[in-house]
């Protein structure tokens, strides 16, 4: 990202080489929403492996729904599309970056 956005979205920081370690290990109920969402790894989780949890319960009740209709043709989106999020969430627990892992790690920090 560049660095004239992140000085947008967090004037108070100056040393973008930091880990945030305050937030990061700090209550959720003690931050704000902007602290929570970038610096909390609960956020980071929620979203992440959230959105593959949600297709697989908006699809599985859909696929048994029409198992139990007799529609065993229709039947095939909503299986294409429950197994890809299955192994989408599969793939994302496997290859976990680190345990406390947020969304400033990835998109704000600077390393080198």
């Amino acid at each position: 990202m560049e660095k004239g956005i992140k000085e947008k979205i967090f004037p108070e920081i100056t040393d973008w080489f930091n880990p945030m370690n305050k937030y990061r290990y700090a209550k959720v109920k003690d931050l704000t929403y902007k602290q929570w969402f970038w610096f909390h790894p609960s956020a980071y989780k929620l979203l992440n492996y959230g959105i593959s949890v949600i297709g697989i319960i908006c699809f599985l009740p859909l696929l048994l729904w029409l198992f139990f209709r007799g529609n065993y043709v229709l039947m095939i989106i909503p299986g294409i599309l429950l197994v890809g999020n299955i192994i989408s969430l599969i793939k994302k627990l496997k290859n976990q970056v680190a345990p406390n892992s947020n969304f400033y790690d990835f998109q704000m920090r600077e390393y080198f």
